[in-house]
């Protein structure tokens, strides 16, 4: 399954806290999924599944010298051992920068796969303009 991002909206973060990814995503090959919700995937088949995750995002931060988190969250936890560590530390906050986070996760009927960002350095809005999400399943 993957959901991709169609229209970018900045992701206000407050603090220091793990925001959910804003903006509108569509869906294509929902194999066993559905995404009814933007930035979110639903695993919908009885089975529970390993799968390979990966989402790749483009983004900006609205402040320079700041250090960010990006993660995955199944069904409104964290996957803690699954976090991209990056520092936005531009001279210009026109410039974009990228970042993949891959995880194994298990996922039962009806768990919900979700991407979050924080920014780690105090808020400072952060505009993802570019993500996409593919799971694969691999047992």
């Amino acid at each position: 399954a993957s959901i991709y991002l169609t229209t970018s909206i900045v992701t206000s973060i407050v603090g220091s806290t793990w925001t959910k990814v804003a903006g509108t995503t569509t869906s294509d090959l929902l194999l066993d999924c559905t995404a009814g919700t933007s930035n979110q995937i639903t695993y919908t088949a009885t089975p529970t599944t390993v799968f390979n995750c990966t989402a790749r995002i483009s983004y900006i931060c609205q402040t320079n010298d700041k250090s960010l988190e990006f993660g995955f969250y199944v069904n409104s936890t964290l996957q803690s051992n699954y976090i991209t560590k990056v520092r936005y530390d531009t001279t210009s906050i026109v410039n974009n920068d990228v970042c993949t986070v891959n995880a194994l996760l298990s996922l039962a009927q009806n768990d919900t796969l979700e991407v979050w960002c924080q920014n780690t350095s105090g808020g400072a809005d952060i505009d993802v303009n570019e993500m996409s999400v593919i799971i694969v399943a691999i047992d």
